[in-house]
């Protein structure tokens, strides 16, 4: 086997390996998108984004695609590179956008979010925000993914409605 021939085998194996951790990562993602009844207790309400913040999303994410095939192209990648990197990249935005737009959900026991169940007893607090404001803060007694906040998305007027809620259950 050539040198060149040993590269292109080891830029296939290596994106190949992307491809399943982009893969697990979605299954995972998706996994936690729909915990268990027994966990989650009764349905209540599903809280939805605004058309406006959906689509601040997904421009945000096709943004992010196009600066990102613009410098894969720049390196003047051609054949099985584009193909994999094409199929890379259209996997991480269909699944990017899915994950964004999944609705909230009100549960007897928590909300449901994108990034997963949180029970009322996780949540310590409610931070103040206007009324004009889409989105609610809420403070996690403990740090999930990096952070101890978590947002919640609600059309306009409803927030001081959930916030009471909120409150209540906590």
């Amino acid at each position: 086997m050539t040198d060149e021939m040993i590269m292109l085998w080891i830029n296939i194996i290596g994106i190949t390996i992307l491809v399943l951790i982009g893969v697990i990562e979605s299954i995972y993602c998706i996994k936690r998108y729909f915990p268990k009844t027994e966990k989650t207790g009764e349905y209540v309400m599903t809280l939805s984004k605004s058309h406006q913040t959906m689509l601040k999303d997904g421009v945000v994410c096709v943004g992010i695609i196009i600066i990102m095939s613009h410098r894969f192209i720049a390196q003047n990648r051609s054949g099985i590179h584009m193909v994999i990197f094409s199929v890379l990249m259209a996997e991480i935005l269909i699944m990017t956008i899915i994950i964004r737009i999944l609705p909230q959900r009100l549960y007897e026991n928590g909300i449901l979010l994108n990034t997963g169940f949180i029970e009322w007893s996780d949540i310590q607090s409610v931070k103040e925000g206007s009324e004009a404001d889409e989105k609610i803060m809420l403070r996690l007694r403990k740090q999930r993914y990096g952070t101890r906040d978590a947002a919640i998305y609600c059309l306009q007027g409803m927030r001081p409605m959930l916030e009471e809620y909120i409150k209540d259950r906590i």
